[in-house]
């Protein structure tokens, strides 16, 4: 009873890196995408395609990092095949020591799926630390605040969440 998901898509984009001096670089795209779905019960996703990425070197030791992304995404839920997510992330990392960085971010990611009469927006809020044992080898923890709300007559769930995490990281073996 449910439609094939079956699509075909393409995203056209121009773009460029940049910097502005020693203090910001970065690299943008922006162009048009869309995806066809073969089932016509579900309505074709198209728009503004944005991507990019852009560091401030606010001193030698604190670097602000702003992002975007736009793209389409499949979903697996009842009458949509997939979503718009537009999702923009600015995060701070900090240099305390030469072998210990913190890092704060807040991200906003909006969902306006296809077919269906709903909005998500989710926020997510991040801390971290990183110590490095040597070149190779860090500890990092983790902590992770995420929420969602939803918007329009198909209801997502609203949910709240945290994370803590603890780990290893090996790198370059």
């Amino acid at each position: 009873p449910v439609p094939a998901r079956d699509s075909q898509g393409y995203e056209a984009a121009v773009g460029s890196s940049f910097e502005l001096g020693a203090k910001i670089r970065g690299s943008l795209r922006l162009g048009y995408l869309e995806q066809k779905y073969r089932d016509p019960f579900f309505a074709d996703i198209r728009g503004m395609l944005v991507r990019g990425d852009v560091e401030y070197f606010l001193t030698p030791l604190v670097t602000l990092t702003g992002t975007i992304d736009r793209r389409v995404n499949e979903t697996g839920i009842l009458g949509a095949a997939g979503y718009l997510s537009t999702t923009m992330t600015l995060r701070a990392d900090y240099e305390l020591l030469r072998n210990l960085i913190l890092s704060a971010s807040v991200e906003k990611e909006a969902r306006n799926f296809n077919n269906i009469d709903r909005d998500d927006d989710r926020w997510t809020y991040r801390a971290s630390g990183t110590y490095r044992l040597s070149p190779r080898v860090a500890l990092r923890a983790d902590v992770l605040r995420r929420s969602q709300s939803s918007v329009g007559t198909v209801l997502g769930r609203e949910f709240e969440k945290t994370r803590v995490s603890f780990g290893v990281t090996l790198s370059g073996l």
